[in-house]
């Protein structure tokens, strides 16, 4: 039996991908920590050549397939991490591995922004040198240059996934980022696995994969929330900004418009969406329908005017997702609505750490995105929604503090029922802000390849947390005014 082929017996197996020489503790770096790429000189207004930019774009497509693999790679390491199928040594030695894979496909496709032939080979053969210290040990190369064949290093990928699938019954951890790839993320406690949700799945190339969460999901603390306040489920009332299809669960039973899950249950309120369907009329007794355009200014008079024909005297939940402009929304419902939610769900732009304010301006054309290519829309999506800091500073100022954030969605919960409930919240301290934004957003794998994100960013979104809080926002509105994005949105800290 060739070297690298796993053997029947489960600590060969690991012995296989994890170097024997010596025993890594999980928060310690499998190496030199991995550079950036593209090398951050080449972030800002010029700094770019001025035919890089399409050069990169034709690579495009074929890129997209090569980091799909990592993106399905890290899923299969999440999943296999918090089943207990894999020791954390493995799940470091494979992240860096998958990041520094990461670093030869990125390279390779921003060779443009390097200024001389020379400078670029060297940072390559820094780079590669990291990547075979990072590979499975004994591994078959096929060729004597494998980090120029695309395709054989895919090949790693393919016969490391199948190896993560028995069950060890080890204890169940989050996959996060170990120091070479993330340092900031070394002080990021690991979450208690005992109990946990799932949370999103993608059916890959290699498998079908889960990855869980461990934060109590939000259909549990408003049912707590009801249950505390006497009422029946026909009592709550809610306001739902972009109802989409009116579902609950996706086909795999995970929970993705808590609004509509409490519709579902016999609340009453409204149903906002600004895309046109016939999914939602008639779908809800007791719930009021506006299907068609909405905007910051016409928001709050269809939702009181809703409100009213139903004769309310509370608001239990504010849901927004409206994929656009969000936060300026919201500012116009708190500022001028007769009724305060007791909670605000909301989802966020996680590319952006505190303290970066990142707000997306409301306007016409890009109400609802329509008309825009598929590769488009994804170039844009770091420049959709709010950030995490700007939705914090919007809802303390209406009297709310951040309950939980997840990967998604942020939940606050209005001081007077903060006070009812005796909940902990997050503190409104910038480090607190921070280290929330970490553990939510940032330092668990998959997440900064969820949607092609890091795919299609030409930053390197591994820098801006690593940064001090200046340096980071000035690193941030560099990459904003390269990608022309100062007359759509706001960006400040």
């Amino acid at each position: 039996m060739p070297a690298w082929m796993p053997t029947p017996l489960a600590f060969t197996l690991f012995m296989v991908l994890v170097p024997t020489t010596r025993q890594a503790k999980p928060s310690e770096p499998e190496g030199p920590a991995l550079a950036f790429c593209p090398p951050l000189r080449s972030i800002g207004p010029g700094a770019m050549p001025a035919d890089c930019d399409e050069e990169i774009h034709l690579q495009d497509g074929m890129m997209l397939s090569f980091y799909g693999h990592i993106e399905e790679l890290e899923w299969a390491l999440a999943d296999a991490s918090e089943a207990g199928r894999v020791p954390m040594d493995l799940v470091n030695a494979m992240l860096s591995f998958a990041e520094s894979l990461n670093l030869m496909l990125c390279m390779a496709r921003f060779r443009c922004v390097y200024p001389t032939t020379e400078e670029f080979q060297s940072d390559w053969n820094a780079s590669c040198e990291q990547l075979l210290a990072r590979a499975p040990p004994n591994f078959p190369w096929l060729s004597r240059e494998p980090c120029s064949a695309g395709n054989e290093l895919m090949e790693v990928v393919s016969l490391i996934i199948p190896r993560l699938r028995s069950d060890f019954g080890l204890p169940g951890r989050g996959a996060r980022y170990p120091l070479d790839v993330a340092p900031v993320c070394g002080a990021v406690a690991q979450a208690d696995f005992a109990q946990t949700w799932p949370f999103m799945f993608l059916n890959g190339t290699y498998g079908h994969h889960v990855v869980s969460t461990t934060r109590l999901p939000f259909a549990d603390i408003l049912e707590f929330f009801r249950q505390q306040q006497g009422l029946m489920p026909s009592e709550l009332v809610v306001v739902n900004l972009g109802a989409h299809d009116g579902s609950c669960m996706d086909a795999q039973m995970v929970v993705k418009d808590v609004a509509n899950c409490a519709f579902d249950l016999g609340a009453r309120g409204v149903a906002v969406e600004g895309l046109e369907t016939t999914a939602l009329q008639h779908r809800w007794p007791g719930v009021v329908v506006h299907v068609g355009y909405i905007s910051p200014r016409n928001v709050t008079r269809i939702v009181e005017d809703a409100l009213a024909k139903l004769a309310v005297t509370r608001l239990d939940l504010l849901k927004i997702d409206l994929d656009h402009a969000d936060c300026f929304f919201a500012e116009a419902l708190l500022r001028q609505m007769r009724l305060a939610p007791a909670f605000l769900v909301v989802e966020y732009n996680r590319i952006f750490p505190p303290p970066i304010r990142f707000r997306e301006q409301f306007s016409e054309t890009k109400a609802g995105r329509m008309g825009l290519s598929w590769m488009d829309g994804k170039r844009g999506q770091h420049w959709s929604g709010c950030s995490m800091q700007a939705w914090h500073d919007t809802a303390a100022a209406h009297g709310y503090r951040l309950l939980q954030a997840t990967l998604f969605d942020l939940t606050f919960l209005h001081q007077n029922v903060e006070l009812q409930l005796g909940v902990e919240v997050v503190d409104g301290w910038p480090s607190s802000i921070f280290n929330a934004w970490l553990s939510s957003a940032h330092c668990f794998a998959p997440s900064r390849r969820l949607y092609g994100h890091q795919a299609f960013a030409t930053l390197d979104l591994r820098a801006l947390p690593e940064l001090p809080a200046d340096d980071r926002c000035e690193l941030a509105a560099r990459w904003w005014k390269s990608e022309g994005q100062t007359s759509q949105s706001e960006l400040y800290c």
